[in-house]
């Protein structure tokens, strides 16, 4: 087999310079390494020829297994919207969504401008200022901003208007719209709301 010549070429050498001598440990071991290596070959070529035998061509079955993974992601994608489609026609999962939305970007923001204005208080008591905290800390409050305007954008297309924060289960959906504590025990119960809201 093509793939397995240079193996027969280095047995085929092997042999003939062995040809003749006396067969010595050395001689049987460096047979057996050469044969070997050849056998090796041998069989995992024959494996691979009865396999496209048996299954047809590997990179036709890979691009069948492709096919069939984007089939059933696509699928798994419109049950999901379909999903987020009825429940926004809700109007009460809508106002609790978003209402939870704003306000955890709210809380967001507030931590993130209270951080600011520690970095300079420090700076002014002769500290020395972290432009690159500074930097990272506003661009997570004007994140939040963004995130804010959606919040109330959503809200105002539904003509809803914002729950209080302290309302428990907006509180909840606010605490549970993150990535880092969506899946935890205490966020049992808002996974319709974050899946309306996303949260990213």
């Amino acid at each position: 087999m093509g793939e397995c010549a240079g193996q027969q070429a280095n047995y085929d050498l092997f042999s003939r310079n062995v040809r003749g001598k006396p067969r010595t440990q050395r001689i049987a071991d460096a047979d057996a390494k050469y044969k070997g290596a050849l056998d090796a070959c041998t069989q995992r070529a024959e494996a691979q020829l009865e396999d496209v035998r048996t299954h047809g061509n590997l990179a036709e079955r890979q691009e069948q297994e492709r096919q069939k993974q984007a089939a059933l992601e696509q699928k798994q994608q419109a049950e999901l919207q379909a999903r987020v489609d009825a429940l926004r026609s809700d109007p009460k999962i809508v106002q609790l969504a978003y209402s939870g939305l704003l306000c955890g970007w709210t809380d967001d923001y507030n931590a993130a401008i209270h951080e600011v204005g520690e970095y300079h208080k420090a700076a002014k008591i002769g500290g020395v200022l972290d432009l690159g905290e500074v930097n990272r800390w506003q661009d997570e409050a004007m994140r939040a901003r963004r995130h804010q305007a959606t919040a109330r954008a959503e809200l105002k297309q539904a003509k809803l208007k914002p729950l209080p924060c302290k309302d428990p289960t907006v509180a909840k959906i606010a605490h549970c719209i993150t990535d880092e504590v969506r899946g935890a025990a205490e966020c049992e119960g808002t996974q319709d709301y974050v899946l309306v809201a996303g949260g990213e």
